[in-house]
């Protein structure tokens, strides 16, 4: 039933949308019926795109692929991976991604952010000093760092507790 139901919306979707469909389908990813279905519909294994040999066990006790990620033909797949056992999002999966170009998943080539050069501040005219150290007290100031510093700090040891550590 499961999967008629996505079949049946990925059909939907897929005449106006990109899609990336990532799942565990419990058989075998590459010759499995579900990845057939899968491209009866127009939808790509990643990993079949990409030259990858032989592709582990996604589970930790299989001995077969049986997690994917599909997606449309009009996505160009650059990289694929999966990570070693243990490694990654804990669970009792391997970690999988595949990297899609801009180009292809955006529809048009994106332009480079300029790089811009790191400016220090120049400590002999004392024009400059005078308006950075004023700027520096309005931002702190502002935005309460002091405070909120001295706050932190007061709250903080050292090795930090569990509930420091997990940070919502």
């Amino acid at each position: 039933m499961f999967d008629n139901d996505i079949i049946m919306e990925i059909t939907e979707q897929i005449k106006s949308k990109h899609i990336v469909l990532m799942l565990d389908i419990n058989q075998n990813a590459i010759e499995g019926s579900f990845n057939e279905q899968m491209e009866s519909i127009c939808l790509r294994n990643a990993f079949k795109t990409r030259e990858h040999g032989t592709i582990p066990a996604t589970h930790h006790r299989g001995s077969q692929p049986i997690s994917a990620i599909y997606h449309s033909h009009s996505l160009k797949v650059v990289r694929t991976g999966i990570s070693q056992i243990g490694i990654g999002v804990s669970g009792d999966h391997r970690n999988m991604y595949a990297d899609f170009t801009a180009e292809s998943f955006l529809g048009q080539q994106m332009h480079m952010v300029a790089d811009h050069s790191i400016k220090t501040l120049h400590l002999r005219d004392p024009r400059v000093y005078k308006k950075f150290i004023k700027t520096l007290k309005k931002h702190l100031q502002e935005h309460k760092l002091l405070q909120k510093g001295q706050l932190l700090f007061s709250k903080a040891s050292y090795p930090p507790t569990l509930d420091q550590i997990m940070i919502n």
